[in-house]
């Protein structure tokens, strides 16, 4: 083996190990202030971005409710720098209208940039559906009886007497239209069959048909009263 050959390489390879960590943490800080320089550029970059914010509705009108189906989301297609559309996608955002001083009736709103709350350099694009149609109808409220819903039959023998509610009346709030013919509420269905003796539950209601805002209470308690049939009295006929 050629010895200068191998001490010449020998201290080739050193002196390159010594260039590399020769002030390692100056060229390490080095590094890292290149990988932020190029993050920071790179978020400078435009593109687009689809997200979804959900509507929402502010200051209802006293009495009044929605009359029609609305969205319940409004999808956004932005346009800007990167990282402030990532921020954007992060945030809580939402639609928000602002219902107040509005009559009864049917109400468009344009879907305006100012209805969100999007970071400064994040264009809107598209917005879809661009418009929102509110009809807002008169409520009403009235106090409406409890009916039952059975399902099954009680045991051999027996019959259900009576069913008592508590409370007998809740408050039904509605679209008045609709309030005028509601008489009664249902109960969901409550299970009586085999049953040979009186219980009580907790059953929910069943929420009426038509446009109805609110029940209260939604839940009643029902006390189911069973009681075994009485066989009938023989008769004796008097020939006499």
């Amino acid at each position: 083996m050629d010895i200068k050959k191998f001490s010449g390489a020998l201290l080739t390879r050193n002196w390159s190990l010594e260039l590399l960590t020769r002030n390692w943490s100056l060229k390490l800080l080095a590094l890292l202030a290149a990988v932020v320089m190029w993050l920071s550029v790179a978020g400078q970059e435009n593109s687009e971005m689809s997200i979804r914010v959900p509507l929402e509705l502010r200051n209802m009108p006293e009495n009044m409710m929605i009359g029609n189906s609305m969205p319940t989301d409004i999808d956004l297609r932005l346009f800007g720098y990167q990282r402030r559309i990532r921020m954007a996608s992060s945030q809580n955002l939402t639609a928000s209208l602002n219902l107040s001083n509005l009559s009864e009736g049917e109400h468009p709103f344009l879907l305006r940039p100012s209805y969100f709350n999007l970071p400064s350099g994040v264009e809107i694009l598209k917005v879809s559906p661009e418009t929102v149609r509110i009809n807002l109808v008169r409520t009403s409220t009235a106090s409406v009886q409890v009916r039952p819903v059975l399902h099954g039959s009680p045991a051999k023998d027996h019959v259900v007497e009576d069913i008592v509610f508590n409370p007998a009346l809740v408050q039904v709030t509605g679209a008045m239209r609709d309030m005028d013919n509601l008489d009664w509420i249902w109960t969901v269905p409550i299970d009586v069959n085999d049953k040979s003796a009186s219980f009580s539950i907790t059953t929910r209601l069943r929420w009426p048909a038509g446009q109805i805002a609110r029940i209260a209470p939604t839940e009643v308690e029902a006390r189911i009263q069973i009681r075994p049939i009485e066989p009938a009295a023989d008769t004796v006929q008097d020939n006499e």
